[in-house]
């Protein structure tokens, strides 16, 4: 992140979660491809067809054919209509999984800016910091080929395509059915969730200082490293 995200992350004292539906991938909390959308129209109605004519013990269909289908189309209606909606109530925290620096994590999300900071944790320290909160789902995404393959209606958002498998991405997911912001601030234990702060590489010897500074003001003693991208070879 950059730098002012940083400090806003010290000053908050809490970790910013983004609404899915401002992210760039337009695929976020996507089914599948919109050509093949036919055939998961087709399992889905035959679905609730079925689940129409075969009501639970105790019970008894008394629709005919015609509103079995109306009933069926319907619910097709609103599960369609549920994951454009589910899209405004889903909040998310991106993380990239390794256990060393990635050179593409710099460039995609800094724009390899000489003021620009990486925070390391692990799960079970993102999880700590957070309260241990029930409502918070953390996980890791798993890639998929979209056009042999569609993404469950509870498992959407932790799905991606597979052209963004370089982001070995873990994400921290909360629903809020009343938040009508673009994100929100979640508290956060900042000397839990914070393990060591990585400077980018193209930070200048300053930087370091600066960095130490604002976390010394805001009471975070973690340990301040350079990018390891910065090392010298030898030939």
């Amino acid at each position: 992140m950059d730098f002012t995200k940083y400090v806003s992350l010290l000053s908050s004292r809490g970790l910013y979660f983004t609404r899915t539906d401002c992210f760039e991938d337009i695929f976020e909390g996507a089914k599948g491809l919109k050509k093949n959308k036919a055939k998961w129209d087709s399992h889905y109605l035959e679905f609730f067809r079925s689940a129409i004519k075969n009501p639970p013990e105790g019970y008894k269909c008394e629709l005919s054919d015609s509103e079995v289908d109306e009933q069926a189309q319907r619910l097709l209606s609103d599960l369609e209509a549920g994951g454009e909606a589910h899209k405004r109530r889903t909040f998310v925290s991106c993380w990239h999984e390794s256990e060393h620096e990635s050179e593409a994590m710099w460039r995609l999300y800094s724009s390899f800016l000489a003021n620009a900071v990486a925070v390391r944790t692990s799960y079970q320290s993102l999880y700590v910091s957070l309260g241990r909160d029930p409502s918070i789902d953390i996980g890791r995404i798993k890639y998929i080929d979209l056009k042999k393959n569609y993404a469950g209606v509870n498992d959407a958002f932790w799905r991606k395509r597979k052209s963004f498998e370089h982001e070995r991405e873990v994400r921290a997911l909360l629903l809020d059915f009343e938040c009508q912001d673009l994100g929100k601030i979640v508290p956060c234990a900042l000397e839990v969730l914070i393990e060591e702060v990585f400077l980018s590489p193209k930070a200048p010897p300053w930087f370091v200082r600066l960095v130490n500074d604002v976390n010394e003001k805001y009471g975070v003693t973690v340990k301040v490293s350079p990018s390891e991208l910065v090392e010298e070879p030898f030939f």
